[in-house]
């Protein structure tokens, strides 16, 4: 019995493991310029390694990372091409501004024009009672009452005068 639930746990274990996202990356890039994008998220600081055609490891004095921006910038381009770069990722760019509302959409004008934020909502005719020349009043009242015996009681009235 315990040795089918244990080997039930492992496979249910194992099953999800290998469905699990990686956050790691493999990219092999060309050096068209001193600064290349990696990637369009941001970088996990100190993940970054960067291997030459022949599998030899790039020296890091040769280039500046900037792991928000995802940035790789050569201070002196290596002589083998291309480069192969492995690294780890978060889910997002931390240098993106993130936001509900574009604040680019409020100016001065829009601040000083106070119609703009002005509602006023359409009169609409009374279906229910649509008569011309028939007069009407009335109220509508509703009350809770509690007692000592945890009695509860609810009390609607409605009081229509027509004429």
């Amino acid at each position: 019995m315990y040795k089918r639930v244990i080997i039930g746990l492992g496979f249910l274990f194992f099953s999800v493991s290998v469905f699990a996202q990686s956050n790691l990356r493999t990219k092999s890039i060309s050096l068209s310029s001193d600064t290349v994008l990696i990637d369009t998220v941001s970088i996990v600081p100190g993940t970054l390694s960067i291997k030459d055609a022949l599998e030899q490891i790039v020296k890091t004095e040769y280039s500046t990372i900037d792991y928000p921006k995802a940035l790789l910038i050569w201070k002196r381009k290596p002589v083998v091409y291309p480069l192969k770069i492995t690294y780890k990722v978060f889910p997002f760019l931390f240098t993106r501004k993130y936001f509900n509302k574009d604040i680019g959409l409020i100016n001065e004008e829009s601040i000083k024009n106070s119609k703009t934020y002005t509602y006023q909502p359409t009169l609409q005719q009374n279906t229910l009672f649509n008569f011309k020349e028939l007069n009407k009043s009335g109220s509508i009242s509703r009350s809770v009452g509690v007692g000592n015996a945890q009695d509860l009681s609810v009390n609607y009235s409605m009081n229509l005068k027509l004429s």
